[in-house]
């Protein structure tokens, strides 16, 4: 009587099809050439030119900011977003500016908070309270600005 092992059992063979990708993805170099630093070094001066240049509690500078952190590259902008947040902040104090839309005030208070400022909750309810004076027109105003909802 043979006796099976679990050594002895024969493996079946699956029969793949060829890939279609071809196999360079194997190989992965990790150097970056010159030309690609060079590429790397002017894009983040453009990016660091915009932020200094755009006014500080604008919309732009807001989600030029907001887009830069969810990217993952703010590290590189550390100091020149550092910066605008405090001018933000400082800004924000001193204005009672309440004419901004949800997707604005929103966007400022999770900035500002993500950066350690302390924003009051009470003051964007105030402004939530005054887009949201008029209900009927607060309403029609998020059917048209879809960055809000």
């Amino acid at each position: 009587m043979a006796t099976t092992s679990p050594n002895n059992k024969s493996r079946h063979l699956a029969n793949f099809h060829s890939t279609v990708w071809g196999y360079h993805f194997l190989s992965y170099t990790h150097e970056i050439s010159t030309q690609e630093k060079l590429e790397v070094d002017e894009l983040k001066e453009i990016f660091r030119k915009m932020l200094m240049e755009t006014c500080d509690n604008s919309i732009q500078k807001l989600a030029l900011i907001d887009t830069i952190q969810r990217l993952g590259v703010a590290y590189h902008f550390h100091n020149e977003i550092e910066t605008s947040i405090q001018n933000i902040f400082d800004s924000q104090l001193q204005s009672e500016n309440n004419n901004d839309n949800l997707y604005v005030v929103a966007l400022r208070f999770r900035l500002l908070r993500q950066q350690g400022h302390y924003i009051s909750s009470g003051k964007c309810a105030l402004s939530l309270h005054l887009l949201s004076h008029n209900k009927n027109q607060f309403l029609i105003s998020l059917v048209y600005n879809v960055m809000a909802c």
